[in-house]
């Protein structure tokens, strides 16, 4: 439907434009609906609603709206990295973001309808933002059948509430909304959709016709408190869901008191620590080759150390193993030198035990002089594992970790999300 760009505004800020495809701008519901993205975002005014600070119509009939760039990404591409799941503690942190967002939206009276993975950005500094406000609407304005004049139903289906998949406008509100939010919580756990189907046609028929499978069979590691404040999220009948965006927060927090011994405020603390979107480029959400700077340059940090008792165990077992090592090759020199002489006795002949006496002489003078470089060798061997495992990290990664601090304090990045 439309593309974002990164660009910079004539007063020189950085800002995210948002263009409706050209052969779009020329229908006049689709325009309509793209225009008033710009009214309903503004009318929220929550810092978790991303505010249009102006709209136009370029050269060529393209309707564009203009609104702050963000960096980050979008919780869809944060889940393709991951095997398409997030861990529970972010799915959470985002859950109570995402409600606070909601709530906000609902005591304005507007209703999103296409709350999913795609239109939910964690920008840089681990604050989650809701997009694309182009398909929502007032409570109270009746638009029919709640569909374009191509005939298609607003929204995805892979998370769309039953009365919504089934075109029935007088019952969307905000419980349509929190079966959305019920559904995104799925997937990002599960990793599968809530409907799994072939098509989205068929899918369609699903979200409208068959009650969601229990997030337990799909995700068994989620606590059964919080699972079930998801199931109720994800009920049939509206009768049965959360009544509403407030309700659903407050049982989430809960549980999560419940499962893991959390507190609603230790978790509020948590969503600037644990919500965090990668710094990769090629993670982010593609936008024009041109318009892309360099990513932001992260400190490495040095690896942990070992831990105490683990080194201090191994370095007594090598210790140990070099000594019985030494001590048998001092005894194995000593047989030697005293098997010499009684070879000697039986030498046949002057040149033989000559001979013999002489290497005897040898041998036995060398002897103690192999021994002492064996004991060194072992010693120098000793000496290096117990080093090494007792060894303090080198200075200069802590160098590295000052200098790659100091480097990402200057670096800087570009990027937008593009929307379909």
């Amino acid at each position: 439907m439309s593309a974002v760009y990164a660009g910079t505004h004539r007063n020189g800020h950085p800002v995210a434009i948002k263009i409706l495809h050209e052969r779009l701008s020329a229908d006049p519901v689709v325009e309509r609906l793209f225009r008033r993205e710009a009214l309903l975002a503004n009318t929220i005014r929550h810092p978790g609603v991303v505010p249009v600070t102006d709209d136009d119509v370029a050269e060529d009939g393209a309707t564009f709206l203009v609104m702050p760039l963000l960096l980050g990404e979008t919780l869809r591409a944060r889940a393709a990295r991951t095997g398409m799941k997030l861990p529970l503690e972010e799915v959470i942190v985002i859950a109570h973001a995402l409600l606070d967002v909601l709530q906000a939206a609902h005591a304005a009276r507007i209703v999103h309808r296409d709350i999913k993975p795609d239109n939910l950005f964690v920008t840089r500094e681990g604050e989650v933002r809701v997009l694309d406000f182009g398909i929502a609407r007032f409570f109270d304005i009746n638009e029919g059948a709640s569909v374009t004049r191509s005939g298609r139903t607003m929204g995805t289906p892979a998370f769309m509430a039953p009365e919504q998949a089934l075109g029935r406008t007088a019952d969307i509100d905000g419980q349509t909304d929190i079966w959305a939010v019920g559904a995104t919580l799925f997937t990002l756990l599960s990793g599968r959709y809530v409907h799994q189907a072939e098509s989205p046609n068929e899918t369609l028929v699903l979200a409208a016709t068959r009650t969601p499978l229990a997030l337990e069979a799909a995700a068994p590691h989620v606590p059964r408190p919080i699972g079930d404040v998801i199931d109720r999220a994800l009920a049939f009948d509206k009768a049965h869901r959360w009544p509403d965006a407030g309700s659903m927060a407050g049982a989430l927090s809960l549980a999560c008191e419940s499962a893991f011994g959390i507190t609603p405020s230790k978790l509020q603390h948590l969503s600037s620590s644990i919500v965090r979107p990668s710094t990769d480029p090629e993670d982010m959400t593609t936008i024009p080759p041109d318009a892309r700077a360099p990513a932001t340059l992260e400190p490495k940090l040095p690896k942990p150390p070992r831990p105490a008792w683990i080194r201090r165990a191994v370095a007594m077992m090598l210790a140990v193993v070099a000594a019985a090592a030494l001590t048998i090759l001092i005894r194995a020199n000593s047989a030697t030198q005293s098997r010499v002489p009684y070879a000697n006795a039986y030498s046949e002949g002057p040149g033989e035990l000559f001979q013999a006496d002489a290497g005897a002489q040898s041998d036995m003078t060398r002897g103690p002089e192999r021994s002492d470089e064996r004991g060194q060798v072992f010693v120098s061997v000793t000496s290096g594992a117990i080093a090494f495992f007792f060894r303090i990290e080198p200075p200069r990664r802590v160098t590295t970790w000052a200098l790659c601090t100091r480097r990402s304090q200057m670096a800087s990045a570009i990027v937008a999300s593009p929307m379909a």
